[in-house]
């Protein structure tokens, strides 16, 4: 429901965009890029474990700057319910 953004940089681009995903899992993972690998097995585990499957591409949404001290990012699969395709 966001109009608008305030612009902090007045040098970069901001635009905004209305993505439409439908049912997903997402997870948030705390720490670096390299360190991933087990939030991403634990989502999926999870997606599984509640009778969904992966439907498409992940897609990670930086919630922090890659050098804060604790790095955050969202993880993010489109799923669907096992007996769908």
């Amino acid at each position: 429901d966001t109009a608008i953004l305030p612009q902090k940089d007045l040098g970069a681009e901001v635009t905004l965009e209305t993505w439409r995903y439908g049912s997903v899992g997402q997870i948030l993972h705390l720490g670096g890029y390299d360190q991933e690998e087990e939030s991403v097995a634990r989502l999926q585990r999870f997606i599984t474990d509640e009778g969904y499957r992966v439907s498409g591409v992940h897609e990670e949404e930086y919630v922090t700057r890659p050098d804060a001290k604790t790095p955050k990012t969202i993880i993010r699969y489109p799923v669907v319910r096992q007996d769908k395709d």
